[in-house]
């Protein structure tokens, strides 16, 4: 198969000056060139792998540092190569203008952020945020605010947005549910819920046709 042929390259490596891991990583989908890697010290860095000076080894052109705990997500704009987000810890999402390193928008959530997604939708941008809360936070970049707020009972660890559907997100909690909601018709509850049962079995609840319809497999 295709990856029995795939070997890690000895010839081609990021190189940090700062002696802490890589939390997250992030390539550009147009040029195919431009990573963002998040380290657990909260800096962000910028990588060209179209430049290289040192044999397949590459330095950061860009290095972004205004977070002060792990960074749990870094994302690039969808059609724009020189904006990115990036969540942490320290209880913020960050807007960055990558090309001079700057913050161009800063939301406070109050709250650890292990995970966020930056909606695909050009015309109205949203970032989900899972926090230690138990809450998902939609921060609006079209007002500077946070537009919706939606429920899990423990901590966030992920969520992504559909990519065929732009009001549609996925989330999953350590309350061992992952749900599927309309943002839309946030103030009605998950499209669907599925809740992992203590005997290893996963209850699933679905509104469909205006009804609720509850399913365990």
């Amino acid at each position: 198969s295709l990856f029995e042929s795939v070997q890690l390259s000895s010839s081609f490596a990021l190189r940090s000056t700062v002696t802490h891991g890589v939390s997250r990583l992030d390539m550009d989908q147009h040029e195919h060139n431009l990573v963002l890697a998040g380290f657990d010290n909260g800096a962000v860095m910028l990588y060209n792998l179209a430049n290289s000076t040192d044999g397949g080894v590459f330095d950061a052109v860009r290095w972004m540092s205004k977070h002060t705990g792990v960074i749990t997500h870094v994302q690039w704009f969808p059609a724009d190569n020189g904006a990115c987000i990036s969540s942490s810890m320290d209880g913020r999402v960050l807007v960055w203008d990558a090309e001079i390193s700057q913050v161009a928008a800063e939301f406070n959530l109050k709250a650890k952020v292990f995970c966020s997604s930056l909606r695909r939708d050009l015309a109205h941008q949203l970032i989900a945020a899972g926090t230690g809360g138990s809450a998902v936070q939609l921060c609006d970049l079209n007002s500077g605010s946070l537009s919706h707020t939606l429920r899990h009972s423990s901590p966030v660890y992920c969520c992504d947005w559909s990519p065929q559907g732009a009001h549609i997100l996925a989330t999953g909690s350590l309350d061992g549910s992952a749900k599927v909601w309309d943002i839309r018709k946030s103030g009605f509850g998950p499209l669907l819920s599925l809740d992992w049962q203590q005997d290893h079995t996963v209850a699933s609840r679905s509104f469909a046709g205006g009804g609720l319809n509850n399913q365990q497999y």
